[in-house]
């Protein structure tokens, strides 16, 4: 939209409800969706090169236990500095803030210690084209609530991003639903015209405390899928040891199985 919308929360709560995707990413409203043997690693190379300031600090989003003396071991949230970033197999250089350790850590393994999107725990880094059927698979796994939700790219690129929660239908069912964002020409961002912020931190913020039109209000965000490290040493596992009982679900990671 235009100027005409200020930047930040204006009016009171309104029963009109946001806009809701639906599977060919247009408008509707309302849309429902229901429910390998062991090898050792080599360590990369260390080529000259140089990185930025604001590169260097990068923080872990999930736990890592080194399986080598060269390994540096780190838990969720944990600060690092980056030494040296390697072209190969996706393992970096860097040292342990608190406890000064030094080696390499799985470069899928951390982000930006910043503000940005791709640094927060509710953002889903998945390429636009597979992030809506990523975003179902992984908001209906068991063990996730009504609220769960995460913010994911839109194959339309007119549009900064979109909401995906968890709710429970009337019947008790889970589903989820997916709330598509706008941009106002200063920046801002909304769901519908009625009530605008300043950016989806803003956003995020406030319908974490009032569902306010959409299914339910956002209660926590969706765990991530921990990955495995680049060509992680020693922890290839012979498919004839693994037991599948159920399948939970299929997507960009792979096949989830119990």
């Amino acid at each position: 939209m235009g100027n005409c919308f200020n930047p930040g929360p204006i009016g009171s709560p309104t029963a009109q409800k946001p806009t809701v995707e639906d599977s060919n990413d247009t408008q509707t409203e309302n849309q429902d969706v229901s429910p390998d043997h062991i090898e050792l690693r080599a360590l990369p190379g260390l080529p000259d090169r140089e990185i930025t300031a604001d590169d260097r600090i990068v923080r872990a989003m999930f736990d890592f236990a080194g399986v080598g003396d060269e390994d540096v071991t780190f838990a969720k949230g944990d600060l690092l500095r980056v030494n040296q970033k390697t072209e190969a197999d996706g393992w970096w250089l860097a040292t342990h803030l608190k406890t000064g350790q030094h080696g390499y850590i799985p470069s899928n393994y951390v982000c930006k210690n910043d503000n940005s999107l791709e640094a927060q725990d509710w953002f889903l880094d998945v390429e636009a084209k597979e992030a809506r059927g990523e975003s179902e698979i992984l908001l209906m796994l068991p063990g996730n609530c009504a609220g769960t939700f995460l913010v994911r790219r839109c194959n339309d690129e007119r549009i900064p991003a979109v909401l995906s929660v968890r709710y429970d239908k009337e019947t008790g069912e889970p589903a989820v639903a997916h709330y598509r964002m706008r941009r106002m020409d200063d920046g801002g961002v909304y769901f519908n015209t009625k009530r605008t912020f300043h950016n989806i931190f803003d956003l995020i913020a406030h319908y974490s405390r009032h569902a306010d039109g959409l299914a339910t209000r956002l209660s926590v965000p969706c765990p991530r899928i921990q990955p495995v490290p680049w060509d992680m040493q020693m922890l290839e596992i012979d498919r004839e040891a693994i037991t599948k009982t159920t399948q939970l679900g299929e997507g960009h990671f792979g096949e989830v199985w119990k």
